[in-house]
């Protein structure tokens, strides 16, 4: 250990000769002067092998460091205002390397920058820095940077602002590596312009004190006073969960987080402003957070019971009153749900028996049927994919290819299919095979009584938060997309729908079709007219058709839009009033004026339909 310890200090001896020991006191002050006016933070160890060992607080410890053979190297952060450049040729690219260093200096002193070159190492390596004397200089550095390597072929790395060696550090590999030229000073360093930063936003005052003064508006706010509500009218845990998680909720939460985060603390305010004592608040924390789902002490809960003693003193406004009142479910109900699954469970096993289906595919298709059953109680069975994928936690592609299984299987039919609009969607039925399964159920007794709890309801691993999020955001944009066809009644599609934006979007698509159809030669002839009719056209009526494709442009931009599923709210009016010039082009007479409204059209229609 000693001999590898002499040896490892005897190396670093010979690496620091290459850069401090090399010049004389004076120099070496000065680029120690330079190291820390160029250098903040902290600084870091580096290897042979060029491998990060630690940082350290001070520029001291690190020669420390490296003086003892600890580490090879150090590097720290260039301050803001230093612009740095790393440029590391290949082993035959020595004279390229140079070329570049020398482009680099030729464009400080254009720009009449202080800077420092060094050589790094092998022949052709070198750093080179600048001191910025405007905000917009580190931006134009880095993209000088960025064309000289894609121009001479080499590495040439922006360090401004990174980690990059310090001066008065020697080689990892004990390479040679002086300062050529330096025309910084601390003084210059001192005073380089940081580059322009994004300006962050500033609130007035009077803005925070009226975003604060009706408290937080957050959801989760909104959540714990609606829980503080129901533990003050005595609801029980499961009767809360069941309004916070319920159709419609925004809880992302799962209910073990919101018991020991959310209705612990509610039920904990409720029992200090009931004036419960100490021992009867613990039993009622304690009821209200059973042991599978939190793992809680009395030395844990205490600081909880404290902070409800000091709410509970305090005279101020208290939320009682709950939006949802809690529901009693109807027995019957209950019990033809419960038959309803059963029956739908035993056929899935009759008739997928002797299928060869994998294993995950099978237990969709019944997470998908148990869920069916409340719905094809309750609603007749219609549901629309979304609510059905919600409630069973599976993906919806995975919801749709159980349902088409179970179709194929002869479990469910359509009753009906979705007709468009907001208020139609598929209508699920069960087949001869399930409604027998279901008779013969509801003919055995049953085996569990109405106290039994209910089995765990079989769910997906889909992520929650990201199922609502990305189903919310579908729901925006088919708002939008049935905004824009609003007119489109049910049972119309927009292949053959008569309504003015189905119509717009059908002949935008038959005109593209046709030029695309056309070889390039009739292409190109029909350019070349199009060409020749236009230079003989009026300048007013010239100026009139330019400006009447610029329209054209926005509305076949909107068609794009609306056909990709992405429109924008006034693409609907966009297409619902565009002029006959969209079909006839100069045919129609008022093409130079704006163009005939369609809005005159409807009269001529129906007079026609009517002598027809």
């Amino acid at each position: 250990m000693t001999l590898l310890s002499a040896c490892a200090r005897e190396s670093a001896e010979q690496h620091a000769q290459n850069t401090v020991g090399a010049y004389d006191t004076a120099t070496a002050e000065f680029l120690a002067s330079l190291d820390e006016a160029m250098y903040s933070g902290k600084w870091l160890l580096i290897d042979a092998d060029n491998q990060k060992i630690r940082w350290v607080k001070t520029l001291a410890d690190a020669h420390a460091a490296v003086e003892t053979g600890r580490a090879r190297t150090l590097a720290g952060h260039l301050n803001a205002g230093m612009l740095g450049a790393d440029i590391d040729p290949g082993p035959d690219q020595a004279v390229l390397g140079d070329v570049c260093a020398e482009a680099l200096v030729a464009w400080c002193v254009e720009h009449r920058l202080r800077y420092l070159t060094r050589r790094s190492g092998r022949p052709g390596g070198w750093h080179v820095y600048a001191a910025a004397r405007t905000p917009l200089q580190a931006a134009a550095w880095a993209l000088v940077c960025a064309r000289l390597s894609k121009k001479l072929g080499i590495t040439v790395d922006d360090r401004t602002g990174k980690v990059i060696r310090t001066l008065t550090a020697p080689h990892r590999r004990g390479l040679p590596s002086p300062v050529v030229s330096c025309t910084l000073t601390p003084a210059v360093v001192a005073a380089a312009v940081p580059p322009r930063t994004r300006a962050k936003s500033v609130v007035r005052a009077s803005a925070r004190k009226t975003r604060t003064r009706g408290g937080d508006a957050s959801r989760s706010a909104a959540e714990y006073g609606r829980s503080c509500a129901m533990a003050r009218a005595g609801y029980t845990g499961a009767q809360a969960w069941k309004l916070i998680s319920g159709p419609g909720a925004k809880s992302q939460r799962s209910e073990r987080w919101w018991r020991r985060y959310i209705w612990l603390p509610a039920v904990t305010i409720a029992a200090a402003e009931n004036g419960l004592s100490e021992a009867e608040a613990w039993q009622a924390a304690l009821d209200a957070c059973p042991a599978r789902f939190a793992q809680i002490r009395f030395r844990w809960w205490k600081p909880l019971w404290r902070k409800a003693l000091q709410e509970a003193a305090q005279e101020r406004p208290r939320r009682r009153r709950v939006d949802d009142a809690p529901t009693t479910p109807d027995p019957e109900i209950e019990d033809r749900i419960a038959q309803v699954r059963r029956g739908l469970d035993a056929a899935a096993d009759l008739v997928l028996a002797g299928t060869r289906m994998r294993r995950d595919r099978l237990q969709g298709i019944k997470t998908m049927l148990y869920h069916l059953a409340p719905i094809l109680v309750t609603r007749d069975g219609s549901i629309s994919i979304r609510d059905l994928a919600r409630a069973t936690r599976m993906d919806d592609k995975t919801v749709r290819r159980a349902r088409d299984a179970a179709i194929e299987a002869g479990l469910l039919v359509f009753a009906g299919r979705y007709a468009g609009g907001a208020k139609s969607c598929d209508t699920f039925a069960v087949t001869p095979i399930v409604e027998t399964e279901i008779s013969r159920v509801r003919s055995e007794k049953s085996p569990t009584s109405r106290s039994t709890p209910s089995p765990t309801a079989p769910r997906g691993r889909c992520n929650a938060t990201k199922q609502d999020r990305r189903h919310s955001y579908e729901r925006k944009l088919w708002r939008l997309l049935n905004d824009a066809l609003a007119q489109l009644g049910p049972g119309e599609r927009l292949a053959t729908s008569q309504t003015r934006p189905a119509k717009l979007l059908r002949s935008m698509w038959a005109q593209r079709r046709w030029f695309r159809e056309m070889s390039p030669q009739e292409q190109q002839a029909r350019r070349s007219a199009r060409r020749k009719l236009l230079r003989g056209l009026d300048p007013a009526d010239l100026r009139a058709w330019l400006l009447w494709l610029e329209q054209r442009e926005r509305i076949a931009n909107a068609c794009d839009r609306i056909l990709a599923s992405v429109p924008d709210p006034y693409d609907g009016h966009l297409l619902e009033h565009a002029p006959m010039t969209i079909y006839r082009g100069m045919r129609d007479p008022a093409w130079r004026t704006g163009g005939t409204k369609i809005a005159t059209q409807p009269v001529l229609v129906l007079e026609r339909t009517a002598a027809a």
